[in-house]
């Protein structure tokens, strides 16, 4: 599923299983986010994997072109206990 995002233009995408893991609330702040690119402004690396915590969980995504792929996402503690 894609999400246009007009002030960026970046793009998101992710799997369905792993936006569904967060609780219905923070889906969309966390749209919000993603769609200010999170990225520092000196990467553009399209094979570099990035990770950032929001709200308890951890988003690993990584950005192609002008699209945002979410990887996965994971509560804090179960990327701890790894």
């Amino acid at each position: 599923r894609r999400h246009a995002c007009h002030r960026s233009g970046i793009q998101r995408h992710w799997r369905k299983s792993g936006v569904q893991k967060l609780p219905t609330e923070k889906q969309q702040v966390l749209l919000h986010v993603l769609a200010q690119d999170p990225r520092p402004a000196y990467q553009t690396d399209p094979e570099r994997r990035y990770g950032m915590k929001f709200a308890g969980w951890e988003v690993s995504f990584h950005v192609e072109g002008n699209i945002l792929y979410v990887n996965d996402i994971q509560k804090e503690e179960e990327v701890a206990e790894k």
